[in-house]
C-alpha cells in the first residue's frame, strides 16, 4: 500500500490518512464507496412514521465517531485547499443549503475520492475529478 497516492488529496494530511487506513483495514471488504460511507456513518437517515416524514434528514452517526471527527477536520481543510471540494461546497451553498449540510455532503464526496484512490492506487487529479458529465 502506497500512502503517497492518498496524500495527493489536498486537505488530507498524514494523520488523517493513517487514522482512516488503520481503522478501515482492508478496502476490498467495501465493494463500493457507498458501503464505506455507510460504515463511517456519514449517510443521511430519514425518520418517518406512518404519514409523518421529517423534511430534514439527519446524518446517521452509526459508524466510528473518531473517524467522522478526523474526516470532518479534513473536510474543513479540503474546503479551503481542494478545488473540487471547494467548488462542490460553494455550489451547495448557492442552492441555499445549510453550511453543516454542505459540509456533510463534502465529507461524503471525500470518502468517495478516498475510496477510489485507495482502491485503484492512482494519484488525485483535480482536473479529472472536476470534469462535468
Amino acid at each position: 500500500m502506497d500512502l503517497n497516492h492518498l496524500l495527493s488529496i489536498q486537505g488530507m494530511g498524514i494523520i488523517s490518512i493513517t487514522s482512516l487506513v488503520s481503522e478501515i483495514g482492508d478496502i476490498d471488504k467495501f465493494f463500493s464507496p457507498k458501503k464505506l460511507v455507510a460504515h463511517l456513518g456519514v449517510c443521511p437517515k430519514e425518520s418517518q412514521s406512518g404519514r409523518y416524514r421529517n423534511p430534514n434528514p439527519k446524518m446517521s452517526k452509526m459508524g466510528n465517531r473518531r473517524l467522522r471527527a478526523v474526516l470532518y477536520r479534513a473536510c474543513i481543510s479540503a474546503i479551503r485547499f481542494n478545488p473540487v471540494i471547494r467548488e462542490f461546497y460553494l455550489r451547495l451553498l448557492a442552492k441555499g443549503k445549510a453550511k453543516k449540510l454542505a459540509i456533510c455532503a463534502c465529507m461524503r464526496k471525500m470518502i468517495h475520492l478516498f475510496w477510489a484512490i485507495w482502491k485503484y492506487q492512482r494519484t488525485f487529479d483535480a482536473n479529472f475529478a472536476s470534469i462535468k458529465k
